[in-house]
């Protein structure tokens, strides 16, 4: 038998967990898009600007 307190850390659990997934695959699909529709190269990493996808310029060799 489940009591209320175990049943709302369950609910709230699952919450968090169904939210970290959809930010995930939101970060994975734009990463996706936007490396399918430009010439430019993008790491998917959370900022502390929370952009979800940062440009990365190739370094050149000396």
């Amino acid at each position: 038998m489940t009591t209320p307190v175990m049943e709302r850390k369950s609910h709230e659990m699952l919450r968090k967990n169904n939210e970290e997934y959809r930010m995930r695959q939101a970060a994975k699909n734009a990463l996706a898009l936007s490396q399918s529709t430009s010439y430019g190269y993008y790491i998917s990493k959370p900022s502390k600007f929370d952009n979800t996808l940062i440009p990365a310029i190739p370094r050149r060799k000396a």
